[in-house]
């Protein structure tokens, strides 16, 4: 008897402990009815710079942007709910509870349409995060020059940068100035203090910080992940690390819970999405994926990757309706269980990257496509094994994942909006596909290959032309006649050396040099010919015969 008693007393106790630990929900509302917000003042609701972008690409306001009526969100707080917070773009809230027999009372308010567990009661304070790097070099070393590092501008960044042609638009003035990116990211520990940020501290380019996952927090105490995602986007340190938009502005959005993984963190993925938008953000890069969770009931299965299922790749495509690039990681299960790209990589209209090596071969890990209903993916690669970046305590680590590639083409997507800027975002990332090395030959392991920032730019200035001519004709040169600089394309299928020089037409040599190669193609300027007296010229490209060219 006394042993039956005990039984029961366990079970009790695991009972109330299961009641009271399903705490957070999310609960989906009917409508916006009688909202305290209007259409014709969408001042109340968004920032000049989301309202300017909906005007500039004739984006209008909806239904979609009047935030959640507040009489709903007060009726669950008269009930003695919490709002952790609400969603626009779904008409929905995320509450916490202390009893889940309060489920039942909510779900019969006419308001709403939907009451469904997100998230159990956790630690709080527990701590999962996810490394991802592979060697440190300390940052004492680096400055005292015990260590190698390429003798170029970038320093340990080289050849990330230059495989995507970054540092041609780089040269020309183009590094993201007036460009706003949102990273949304689990934590970015250190940014407020190490020196890969200085310049984007002391130039006030760092314009705030949000924390969706607890509110109250501060996302520099945080995970050290969203910092390494930023350093390859915003460092500025020449000649040791530079990222791919050093001049562009940050808002830093923490919608991942590295301790745990529930479904809660797709909506805090939604409302960090919301928000990028409300502040004007540009471009939004999400080095985040999802596929399982702690709670199996919770799991997404490989159908639910068509871009209209999952929660967080629909608010993905909402973003991107809004007129918001989106970038996001294309996962890191390529050489696992899973093997497909996850949530939110599988939506519509945004550019989902892959990884791929420093000889641009695909890395193993890197999440294969297609989509469940049959769209490419990845979108393009970039470089995301043995990747150089920084870290919280100001060492550089080299790591791997596809959270690294996709920062490096988030960052070099805001110096191509720079150049163009009344480009519609759709343009804008159809010139970054055009100008992968796989475009003519797409693939579920590399989508369109690598791109070229450069030869996006071409596609850029002019969205009419559908195909890339100099893929028949490597190398390809324009202009010619040309003025004062000389552009070349030039197709590798391999990491390489060429030597380029140019001729008189009587065979004096005026210019030789040795260029680097990557797979796919390059681009090449040669500037600064305006001395060059007019008449006939010839460029010697590797082993390719003499191209004739004119100079007026």
């Amino acid at each position: 008897m006394v042993k039956n008693k005990l039984f029961l007393l366990i079970f009790i106790i695991f009972l109330a402990s299961t009641i009271y630990a399903q705490i957070y929900y999310r609960v989906d509302f009917t409508n916006k009815y009688n909202t305290n917000f209007s259409l014709d003042h969408p001042e109340e609701y968004l920032s000049t710079r989301a309202i300017d972008r909906r005007i500039k690409f004739n984006i209008p306001i909806d239904s979609t942007d009047l935030p959640v009526n507040s009489w709903y969100l007060d009726s669950l707080r008269n009930l003695g709910c919490e709002i952790v917070h609400s969603s626009k773009w779904f008409n929905s809230a995320v509450i916490k509870i202390n009893d889940s027999n309060l489920v039942n009372t909510i779900a019969q308010l006419s308001c709403v349409s939907n009451v469904q567990l997100v998230k159990p009661i956790v630690n709080k304070d527990a701590n999962n995060d996810k490394k991802t790097s592979t060697q440190y070099i300390d940052y004492e070393n680096i400055k005292n020059k015990r260590v190698k590092i390429p003798n170029t501008i970038y320093g340990f960044s080289t050849n990330q940068n230059q495989m995507i042609g970054i540092h041609i638009l780089h040269q020309f003035g183009y590094r993201g100035d007036g460009i706003v990116i949102a990273v949304m990211d689990a934590g970015f520990s250190g940014v407020d203090r190490v020196p890969f940020f200085d310049s984007l501290r002391l130039q006030n380019r760092l314009l705030g910080t949000r924390d969706f996952v607890y509110p109250d927090n501060n996302v520099y105490n945080k995970s050290t992940h969203g910092t390494s995602v930023l350093a390859l986007m915003a460092s500025n340190i020449p000649n040791i690390l530079v990222g791919t938009a050093p001049r562009a502005s940050y808002w830093l959005i923490r919608t991942e819970d590295p301790a745990t993984e529930y479904i809660i963190e797709e909506e805090n993925w939604i409302v960090g999405a919301e928000f990028a938008d409300s502040v004007g953000a540009d471009i939004i890069n999400s080095s985040l994926g999802y596929t399982t969770f702690n709670l199996s009931s919770q799991n997404h299965t490989y159908m639910d990757l068509d871009g209209k299922t999952a929660r967080a790749s629909k608010g993905a495509t909402m973003a991107a309706r809004k007129g918001i690039i989106v970038c996001n990681s294309a996962g890191n299960s390529g050489n696992l269980y899973w093997h497909y790209i996850g949530v939110p990589a599988d939506a519509d209209s945004i550019i989902t990257v892959g990884a791929v090596d420093s000889l641009g071969v695909l890395a193993s890990f890197s999440s294969r496509g297609p989509t469940s209903d049959g769209r490419i993916k990845p979108t393009v690669c970039a470089q995301g094994a043995q990747v150089y970046t920084g870290t919280q305590d100001s060492s550089i680590i080299i790591g791997n994942g596809t959270s690294f590639s996709s920062p490096i083409i988030a960052g070099a997507t805001a110096c191509l909006l720079q150049k163009h800027p009344n480009v519609d975002p759709i343009n804008i990332i159809q010139a970054i596909v055009k100008s992968g090395n796989k475009y003519l030959t797409p693939d579920n392991n590399y989508g369109y290959g690598i791109p070229n920032f450069a030869v996006a730019d071409i596609f850029a200035n002019d969205t009419s032309i559908s195909t890339p001519i100099w893929l028949e004709n490597s190398p390809y040169i324009y202009p010619n006649p040309f003025t004062s600089s000389l552009n070349i394309i030039y197709k590798s299928n391999k990491k390489d050396i060429i030597n380029l020089a140019l001729y008189s037409i009587n065979g004096k040599q005026i210019f030789s040099n040795v260029y680097k190669l990557y797979p796919g193609n390059n681009y090449i300027v040669l500037d600064q010919l305006d001395s060059l007296a007019t008449g006939t010229y010839l460029l010697s490209i590797g082993a390719h015969n003499p191209i004739k060219l004119i100079k007026n």
